[in-house]
């Protein structure tokens, strides 16, 4: 491939990644080990909602899209996917409307 593609889209990918990463732990919302998808798994399990929930509520108080895993098993209930595919200017905005949302739901104890 021409100019060595791959790793220009491994390094893209990688600070997407690196960014998401740092927003959820700016939030507080744990998230599952990356290991090279396109996706991150976060657990929104503290605040009681279910990830369904989650993601509509965002989805409509903030225009922000995130994935609900439940799709993939009950087990997933309660984690959302992130795309790492929307541009990283769009990702830091998304990720101030998550931190300004979150912020208007109770956190449950665990």
């Amino acid at each position: 491939l021409p100019g060595d593609i791959r790793g220009a889209f491994r390094r893209l990918y990688d600070r997407r990644r690196r960014l998401i990463l740092q927003g959820l732990d700016t939030v507080g919302i744990p998230y599952g080990a990356v290991g090279g998808g396109l996706f991150v798994w976060a657990d929104v399990s503290l605040y009681g909602l279910p990830a369904e929930e989650f993601c509509l509520r965002l989805l409509q108080d903030t225009g922000v899209l995130m994935f609900p895993g439940r799709s993939f098993g009950e087990r997933w209930e309660y984690f959302v996917r992130i795309s790492l595919l929307a541009p990283e200017a769009k990702i830091v905005v998304a990720l101030e409307r998550l931190a300004t949302f979150v912020t208007t739901l109770p956190r449950e104890s665990r």
